[in-house]
């Protein structure tokens, strides 16, 4: 089906995503965008075509720290994201984090309010797949709200306001971490503690970040993100063999990947070297 179709294509740029393959991952991208054009009958608009049509663009400019791509994304009006505002919601997250990456404070607060205007969307989605006991109709109004809460975290810390920003995205994870993941999506896109992982180690705070990013992949394996960060916040922390392990646990996964990664995999090597 055309819903079905799209929602494959998720889990594909997700994988690509992870082995560090973007040119490929940016291949479905750009055919989600084609696909979604399609007239079809609006009640193939279901959740999982929703969120594929939000979440492969979103997914690909923030897996890759392309803050300027993220918040120059579009929010389409599409009747998938009608019906289904927590997809919708997605976009304006990378566009919230991608103004706050680049400056555009205001802007990103902006976003953040867009973001919890749509939690009091209609939510008549069934949860039949969500699986984590969470009572009918609150799975997809938690889930915007961690999107806003982490939103906000990062513009605390760009606002140098680094207190704030731990403990709103402490917040965020904990709520993703009780809710779970929804099978519409191969993985949340950018998951709050690995963002607070990030945000501690901005902070100097490498052996607390080490932690998240090792919670972050015991929820979600195999994140580039998520790995490479733990390589180097262990070996910032002095853990050599925890470095070690993560590093090249980096590399075995992208030993195809393209030379959209090299900076990173140039300094996993580095770093390898060191320890």
């Amino acid at each position: 089906t055309f819903g079905q179709e799209l929602h494959d294509i998720d889990y594909i740029v997700y994988a690509h995503l992870q082995m560090g393959q973007s040119k490929k991952a940016k291949e479905y991208v750009d055919q989600v965008q084609v696909l979604s054009t399609k007239k079809v009958m609006p009640e193939t608009y279901d959740a999982g075509a929703a969120a594929a049509v939000a979440f492969p663009p979103a997914r690909y400019y923030l897996e890759l720290k392309d803050w300027t791509g993220a918040a120059s994304l579009d929010v389409p009006d599409h009747p998938a994201l009608k019906k289904n505002p927590f997809a919708a919601s997605y976009l304006h997250f990378a566009r919230a984090i991608g103004m706050a990456k680049t400056g555009k404070v205001a802007e990103a607060k902006a976003e953040v309010d867009k973001i919890r205007m749509l939690r009091g969307g209609d939510f008549k989605i069934p949860e039949a797949h969500c699986g984590f006991g969470n009572p009918p109709g609150e799975y997809w109004p938690n889930f915007i709200e961690i999107l806003a809460l982490s939103a906000a975290g990062v513009i605390a810390q760009t606002e140098g306001q680094p207190d704030e920003a731990v403990r709103l995205l402490t917040e965020a994870a904990n709520r993703q971490d009780a809710i779970g993941t929804n099978l519409v999506s191969p993985g949340t896109t950018l998951p709050a503690r690995e963002l607070l992982a990030e945000v501690l180690l901005e902070q100097g705070k490498a052996a607390e970040a080490l932690t998240a990013f090792e919670t972050t992949l015991k929820a979600f394996p195999g994140r580039f993100n998520a790995m490479y960060g733990a390589g180097v916040a262990a070996s910032k922390a002095g853990k050599k063999d925890v470095a070690k392990k993560y590093l090249e646990d980096l590399l075995a996964q992208a030993k195809e990947a393209d030379d959209t990664r090299t900076a990173e995999l140039k300094e996993a090597n580095k770093l390898l070297a060191e320890n």
